[in-house]
């Protein structure tokens, strides 16, 4: 099992079968039970090889399941060798994008989506770790069904809002402290994500969204990039290569009827309530896409408010414009460009290579976090060779 097998870490030869039970990421699963009253043989590959070597005792028995082992990958191996044909060649569409593919996961977005929903209460540490098993699970999943070139998760870190808040020190500043269970796992996403081959970041200062938008900008030069979140402010990056869905694959097609170029002005103007960030007064989702659809931009709207092309009695695409909302308008618009600049637009990450997406981000073609089955036999020998060294001596 993929997934289990990431839990492994250091040394074979240091697993024990309490680390083997307790990194265990799925105990229900029936392998699991397999792995107590099954011969190793008939075991698929992987597991038939841990379990040689944990459950086993006698190093001729250990020896003997390695040999069936190598016996079975190399059975596998003739099995999957097939004669070159015709109909085995595939013939390459002339339509088809060989473009690279690189997938942005919003991590700190997926692991408050599955804290919400498995987290504890009282923020009590919770041990069973199922949040961070979710947060894997869905990762592999993504890879799986999105099968991209490049991936990288991106994390929020605990200073993240900090150069925000160096423009407006309310930014954000209603949410609720992360609890201690939360808090944990957010400490072990690296390492999670690291153990099943996948890429993460994250940097001082800037949120995760920074980081994606820095990334997707520089990819969808000549890459194709999704982008994995629900995040609404996230959608000012969509574009002909750009595609922003949520966890479970819904795309988002629009926001409130506006174009991606035009949400940080749609959200400067109606305020953005998740973030703390105010708009301006009496500005609602239906009269600022009204707006927008009239005069494309807030430097538009505002410029027509100056020059009375807008004023008392008008009406946009139905909305009527009030006295009180065209003064709102005159007065608060500065401080919403203001908003738009420094709070809600998404800036590029000083000192981040975006370009190194192209190495670093690579997936292997290897499914992530799984060992080849002849490397693992290699390790499993090399292990069992210490301790029948160790059991000579003693």
């Amino acid at each position: 099992d993929k997934i289990s097998m990431a839990a492994f870490a250091g040394p074979v030869s240091t697993w024990s079968q309490e680390q083997f039970r307790d990194s265990w990421l799925h105990p229900s699963r029936p392998l699991q039970r397999q792995l107590c009253r099954e011969k190793p043989s008939e075991l698929p590959l992987t597991a038939a090889a841990v379990a040689s070597f944990l459950l086993l005792k006698r190093s001729r028995t250990r020896r003997q399941a390695l040999s069936e082992l190598e016996e079975r990958i190399s059975v596998r191996s003739r099995r999957r060798t097939r004669p070159i044909s015709v109909e085995n060649l595939k013939v390459k569409n002339d339509t088809q994008d060989d473009r690279n593919l690189l997938v942005l996961v919003d991590g700190s977005g997926l692991l408050h989506i599955y804290h919400s929903v498995y987290g504890t209460d009282g923020g009590q540490m919770h041990e069973s770790h199922v949040v961070l098993r979710r947060f894997m699970q869905k990762l592999l999943t993504i890879k799986k069904t999105q099968k991209p070139s490049h991936m990288a998760v991106l994390l929020d870190h605990p200073t993240s809002r900090d150069e925000r808040r160096k423009y407006l020190d309310t930014y954000k500043a209603h949410r609720d402290e992360k609890p201690e269970d939360l808090k944990s796992q957010f400490q072990r996403a690296p390492e999670a994500c690291k153990a099943i081959g996948i890429a993460s970041l994250f940097s001082e200062g800037y949120e995760a969204d920074d980081l994606i938008a820095t990334y997707a900008r520089e990819a969808r030069k000549d890459s194709l990039v999704k982008i994995i979140s629900t995040d609404k402010d996230l959608f000012q990056l969509v574009d002909s290569n750009t595609v922003l869905m949520d966890h479970k694959g819904q795309v988002f097609t629009s926001q409130e009827n506006v174009c991606p170029t035009q949400v940080t002005d749609f959200l400067a103007l109606t305020g953005d309530t998740a973030d703390n960030i105010p708009g301006i007064p009496g500005i609602g989702p239906k009269k600022a896409s009204a707006l927008l659809t009239q005069y494309t931009s807030l430097e538009g709207i505002l410029e027509a408010v100056k020059e009375e092309k807008l004023k008392t009695g008008d009406k946009v695409h139905g909305q009527g414009m009030s006295k009180g909302l065209v003064d709102n308008l005159l007065e608060f618009g500065p401080r919403a460009l203001g908003h738009r600049d420094n709070l809600i637009e998404l800036k590029d990450v000083p000192g981040v290579d975006a370009s190194s997406f192209r190495e670093d981000f690579q997936l292997s073609t290897r499914t992530a976090g799984e060992p080849s089955e002849m490397s693992l036999v290699k390790a499993l020998k090399k292990a069992i060779e210490e301790c029948e060294a160790k059991e000579a001596i003693q």
